[in-house]
């Protein structure tokens, strides 16, 4: 492939699509249920009601996996739109 991962147009001048290819990636379940074992212990360590990985969907940033421990703030469909 020759182009960016950023979005740069190409030397062929063509727009790079790296958006449209994030947003089809899937994330195997194991590797989901890592991440998710990943931020509940991320959350009991710090001491904090709950951790979160987020997804980049542009132009929005959404909750992918969020702890599940007592007192977790339920935000796991919690969409952003950054500024």
């Amino acid at each position: 492939m020759n182009g960016s991962i950023h979005g740069e147009r190409t030397d062929s001048g063509q727009q790079d699509r790296s958006s449209s290819v994030a947003h089809s990636i899937e994330v195997p379940s194991e590797i989901i249920r890592k991440w998710q074992e990943f931020v509940n212990l991320l959350a009991e360590i710090m001491h904090v009601p709950s951790a979160s990985i987020m997804r980049v969907d542009p132009p929005h940033i959404k909750v992918f996996v969020s702890s599940t421990s007592k007192g977790a703030l339920s935000i796991r469909d919690l969409i952003a739109r950054p500024s």
